[in-house]
């Protein structure tokens, strides 16, 4: 038996368009994770996210978070009071969001929130506080890096 051109270029289509059918299968059986569900609805609220942000920027002693070897705490301005103070803590893990928190803010009296670091595995962690006091909101971001 003899073989043809058109035989060769029939085989090289149906292994290409074999090929082709296989990977959009593929694709099709992957878990795509967003970082949100609700990401574009997120998205059209992102210029009050910049007015928080400006506004916590612009407070003269700024909201900051450290680690020590039991808790990360989040300190708030001492201009207000502990009461005063509320808001949404969220502790945000960009590679795995099974393991994100979100916890209300609770102030002590010396102005601190803790968080205690049995609760957060190893690794980097963006914490977000979505945060009000005075009826006015404030936003802020840092990212930490638990060993």
């Amino acid at each position: 038996m003899k073989f043809s051109w058109g035989v060769g270029i029939t085989i090289t289509y149906v292994i290409f368009i074999s090929s082709v059918v296989s990977i959009v299968v593929y694709m099709h059986t992957l878990d795509v994770n967003l970082v949100r569900d609700d990401y574009y609805e997120h998205e059209l609220k992102h210029q009050e996210q910049i007015d928080k942000q400006k506004r916590s920027q612009a407070l003269a002693e700024k909201v900051d978070v450290e680690l020590d070897s039991v808790n990360l705490n989040i300190s708030f301005p001492k201009s207000f009071k502990s009461y005063e103070v509320e808001g949404v803590l969220t502790v945000f893990r960009p590679s795995d969001r099974s393991l994100d928190r979100t916890m209300d803010i609770d102030c002590d009296e010396s102005m601190q929130h803790k968080v205690p670091l049995a609760q957060l595995a190893k690794g980097v962690w963006r914490v977000k506080i979505d945060w009000q006091a005075r009826n006015t909101t404030y936003y802020d971001e840092k990212i930490i890096m638990i060993n």
